[in-house]
């Protein structure tokens, strides 16, 4: 892939891959691409000292439409547009980035891949399958919205918020604002014609990507990206051995000059210079991250977890399971590869030189432990796994970008990690208020949204441990779906439901009842599924 090589002091001198069709299109014409697809390629994440491009088809970091003119998306430090467009003002630290989904169906190895380009398809998922015009229809764009922007000073993407697609809402039914910015598209990885990419190549997975991005403009946070990915299993595929994985290309300036590693206590992997000498950043080049926060959650017995920004029990987020560093040139060029990698292992299956599933684990500040010495123009791979992932099942994921700036570049390792740890308030003091305490007695709430089109959240509440079950029946008493059914111990509770059945098949518009059942405790409630 052709990058970006040197900046000179008077302005740019790059070496480019712009591909221009028209406002919005670009053609996905890196290596084995060859279909023309329409990639939302021109909306941004600007509130504070990042600005980074943020696409709809879980694709971060690169302007494949030179909509800036630089092939690379991301600016740090960003000042503003009119320095961005006259060259003012147009260091980076990130070339591309994406997110990566595998896992085993049948035995089969299937991946799904966002790199230099993109296997997902935009819009929601259409039963199993996709919508098939969906490259063409603006409203499965990335839509963004603003803390200025809200209730009272609407704009186009506030007006038109796709709840229908599953764009998350407050209790009221508005945008659900975050931070001072927020992002929010849907794609799928459910159209064979998209699995073109060298790193993949394979059936689809049919798994639908609700994707929420955004960020803050207060100092402790104003060098940090939230990125959320809500994961829906609607391709009727029982998944097993299922990893997701976060792919980057730092480029910290200049781009051969870089090393990697990885803190596996604090679930980070990071990139930082060489030497303390950088030729785009200067004398004090920053260090660039990620926090894999809260990965899928699976079952264990007296643990909580974070899920879909509430506080579940009896379940635990995954931690980063493997990080893989491999130098540019040395992507993989097959499904099996890829997958490798993913779980932690060189992408010939072999592994890694130091006997673990972390690249470079070892302390850059301290000089101690495993370290990468020879600098260059690396990738990495950052993943949770392995689980399960059942045909009609949800997942949540959320990672933290975010670029560290200290006085040299060790200190920039340190800053990012302070920066990274800094604990957040993304799930509300309610909801964690509520859940530290036992509850006095049974509870079955409305769900909401209601009437819903792609999912709904259903809270329930148990005062003592003891087998649950929640399920959803028809108008002639049938049941369709079960959403709970297991021995449960005293808490507050959620569960997602996204209109399918047991069969992993959408069900048709219409009334339905969902019943929850604990002890002597019976509780039933209606709600409606708008398709």
């Amino acid at each position: 892939m052709a990058k970006r090589l040197a900046f000179n002091g008077s302005g740019i001198a790059l070496f480019l891959v712009i591909l221009i069709l028209s406002a919005g299109s670009v053609a996905a014409t890196t290596k084995g691409a060859s279909k023309v697809l329409l990639m939302d390629d021109t909306t941004f994440i600007n509130t504070n000292d990042i600005l980074m491009i943020v696409t709809n088809r879980a694709f971060f970091g690169r302007d494949m439409a030179g909509f800036f003119g630089y092939d690379y998306g991301t600016f740090y430090p960003y000042v503003s547009i009119a320095d961005i467009r006259n060259g003012t003002e147009i260091k980076s630290p990130l070339y591309s980035g994406g997110l990566w989904l595998g896992g085993k169906v049948g035995g089969e190895t299937r991946v799904t891949v966002a790199d230099f380009a993109s296997e997902y398809w935009p819009g929601p998922m259409s039963g199993a399958g996709f919508i098939a015009d969906a490259d063409t229809v603006r409203a499965y764009r990335t839509y963004k919205i603003y803390a200025d922007s809200m209730q009272s000073n609407p704009n186009t993407d506030y007006n038109e918020w796709p709840v229908g697609q599953g764009a998350p809402v407050d209790g009221y039914g508005r945008p659900y604002l975050r931070g001072q910015q927020t992002l929010w598209s849907v794609c799928n990885d459910a159209n064979p014609a998209t699995h073109t990419l060298v790193a993949s190549q394979s059936v689809p997975l049919g798994i639908e990507v609700r994707q929420t991005i955004w960020a803050h403009d207060d100092i402790s946070r104003n060098r940090i990206v939230y990125m959320e990915f809500g994961l829906f299993n609607k391709g009727g595929n029982d998944i097993t051995e299922a990893y997701l994985s976060i792919f980057l290309d730092p480029d910290l300036g200049w781009a051969e000059d870089d090393l990697t590693g990885c803190d596996t206590l604090n679930d980070i992997m990071f990139c930082y210079n060489h030497s303390d000498s950088d030729y785009v950043y200067g004398k004090q080049p920053p260090a660039l991250g990620v926090k894999m926060a809260y990965g899928p959650a699976v079952v264990a017995t007296g643990d909580s977890a974070i899920f879909f920004g509430k506080i579940i029990h009896d379940y635990k987020n995954l931690p980063m399971s493997g990080f893989v560093s491999y130098p540019n040139g040395n992507d993989p060029q097959n499904t099996s590869e890829s997958y490798n990698l993913m779980r932690g292992l060189n992408r010939n299956g072999t592994p890694l030189a130091n006997g673990s599933k972390y690249s470079y684990p070892g302390d850059p500040v301290a000089g101690t432990g495993d370290l990468q010495t020879a600098p260059g123009n690396p990738h990495f791979v950052g993943s949770f796994g392995p689980f399960d992932f059942p045909a009609g099942d949800s997942q949540y994921v959320l990672i933290k970008l975010g670029i560290g700036q200290g006085a040299d570049r060790l200190s920039s390792i340190t800053d990012l990690k302070y920066i990274l740890n800094m604990p957040d308030t993304f799930a509300t003091a309610v909801t964690e208020t509520e859940n530290a305490k036992f509850p006095s007695g049974y509870k079955l709430e409305q769900n909401s949204p209601n009437p819903f089109n792609l999912f709904t959240r259903i809270d329930y509440a148990i005062p003592s441990r003891g087998d649950v079950e929640l399920s959803v029946y028809n108008l002639l008493g049938e049941r369709v779906a079960i959403l709970v059914d297991r021995n449960m111990s005293a808490g507050n509770y959620s569960v997602i439901w996204d209109g399918v059945n047991m069969q992993g098949k959408a069900l048709p518009t219409g009334i339905y009842f969902y019943r929850m059942t604990a002890g002597r405790f019976s509780e039933t409630r209606k709600l409606i599924l708008l398709k």
